[in-house]
């Protein structure tokens, strides 16, 4: 029987990539009106509420959403390991789950599992066989898949003496060793310093550049927001925004504008302000409209301590779809 971690093997596929980023050929993944349902002795608990959105072949692609909102149970529809009960997903036109589908993707899930007596190269053959290689073309794909995550000097070091980074920069050798033309990543920064988080970041955009897609599933706002060229927000069961990251965020268009008061106004608008943290008025706002909203409290409360205004970031924007009250950090 296979387990999850099995999934993250990717089937040879039957082109050869690009050494360069590839201009986009259409769409790598579509998900059209999927619905998913769990039936349990509480009664049914829907997770997916018919979502729809597209990425584009090339790109890296954000997901994200808070713990409970549907996440996992697309990215198991998307690589095959469940069926939705209604609606349409494919890779590059093959539906999902089908084996044309799985040749051409690479998983790593967010929880690995790794026999750690083995050698980082030893490993990778085991995976470089199940995805249909054999002798000189088992070795070379596996020398290519150390080589582009950079651990080609590390091939004979036993998997225990990896570090966290290490052993996540090797579980994205073993979802590419099949040259798939996606990759579909859930958490792959989680738990790690800055330092090795970056160096992931960079990783990603130097696949990208080499042709590959990339599904991107992470809490890390900021991340998502650097690195990522279109994203989409998740919330109980529903796609509550999705384009490329300057449509998502209306970064022409809003401004984030914070004012600090003595008091809140009794004729505050509620609908265009709402409450930040201690104590001060928040609004997504343009240009022209911020500095109007501002004038408009200084004359009528003459207790403006200070505003300021910056482009509103992913977070932002994510706490506003999700009617979250409290401000985190970094993460949610």
């Amino acid at each position: 029987m296979l387990s999850i971690n099995d999934y993250r093997l990717s089937f040879r596929g039957t082109i050869d990539l690009p050494s360069r980023r590839v201009q986009s050929l259409g769409d790598a993944i579509q998900f059209r009106g999927v619905k998913k349902t769990y039936r349990t002795r509480r009664g049914e608990i829907p997770a997916l509420k018919g979502i729809d959105f597209s990425v584009k072949s090339g790109e890296i692609f954000g997901f994200a959403g808070p713990n409970g909102a549907g996440k996992s149970t697309a990215i198991k529809i998307l690589v095959g390991l469940l069926m939705p009960d209604e609606g349409d997903c494919s890779i590059f036109s093959q539906p999902c789950g089908t084996r044309d589908a799985k040749k051409m993707l690479g998983y790593l899930p967010e929880v690995t599992l790794y026999h750690e007596f083995m050698s980082a190269q030893e490993l990778l053959r085991v995976h470089a066989g199940l995805a249909g290689f054999r002798g000189k073309d088992r070795d070379e794909c596996c020398h290519r898949a150390l080589e582009r995550v950079g651990l080609s000097e590390r091939k004979k070091s036993r998997l225990s003496e990896f570090s966290k980074g290490m052993k996540q920069r090797f579980g994205i050798a073993q979802a590419i060793v099949g040259e798939p033309k996606l990759l579909v990543l859930d958490e792959l920064t989680s738990g790690l310093d800055p330092q090795a988080q970056a160096s992931l970041l960079e990783l990603l955009a130097e696949l990208r550049s080499q042709g590959l897609t990339i599904f991107f599933s992470s809490h890390h706002l900021a991340e998502i927001e650097k690195i990522c060229d279109s994203v989409a927000i998740v919330h109980k069961g529903e796609i509550k925004a999705a384009g490329s990251m300057n449509e998502v965020l209306g970064k022409e268009k809003k401004l984030r504008v914070e004012v600090q008061v003595h008091e809140e106004p009794a004729n505050l608008d509620q609908k265009l302000w709402s409450k930040g943290k201690s104590g001060s008025l928040v609004a997504y706002l343009d240009e022209e409209a911020a500095g109007r909203a501002i004038r408009d409290l200084e004359d009528n409360l003459k207790s403006v301590v200070s505003a300021h205004s910056q482009r509103r970031s992913l977070e932002d924007l994510f706490l506003e779809l999700t009617e979250s009250k409290t401000r985190a950090a970094n993460t949610l």
